[in-house]
């Protein structure tokens, strides 16, 4: 068996007096069923930043996904594609996501983690898995 992409999409929202909203894609990667996941984080900003880019990082950790706990760090690397510009005021940090899932991994809810900021909080949802006849 190859490797097994699964596809999450959502959103999430920064913590602090100024809360941002932000589009989320998470791709988790599988080689096999024992091997840790890859994971990418993307993001795209929300309309009134349309003067950034999307971005993205990896991350590792684990995620349940059949049900479960998703307990995800950023990969100390840094980016694999950073936004592109840079904004007075506004700090794109990479973030750890940890959250929950109460209907079998399809969806997961949790908190966003950041080193400069206070925690905000993310929803994210299935839409691709080969696995379960949707790919």
């Amino acid at each position: 068996m190859g490797t097994r992409l699964i596809e999450y999409r959502g959103g999430y929202v920064t913590g602090g007096a100024r809360p941002v909203e932000a589009k989320l894609k998470l791709i988790v990667l599988l080689a096999n069923e024992c091997a840790a996941p890859v994971v990418i984080f993307e993001f795209s900003p929300p309309t009134e930043l349309s003067s950034v880019t999307a971005a993205g990082f990896e991350m590792h950790g684990s995620i349940g996904l059949t049900g479960g706990n998703l307990d995800l760090q950023a990969d100390r690397g840094g980016w694999l594609f950073p936004p592109e510009a840079r904004r007075p005021g506004w700090n794109w940090d990479t973030v750890n996501l940890k959250g929950q899932s109460s209907d079998g991994g399809l969806t997961f809810r949790g908190t966003v983690l950041t080193l400069s900021g206070p925690p905000g909080t993310f929803v994210l949802r299935r839409v691709y898995d080969p696995v379960d006849g949707d790919g």
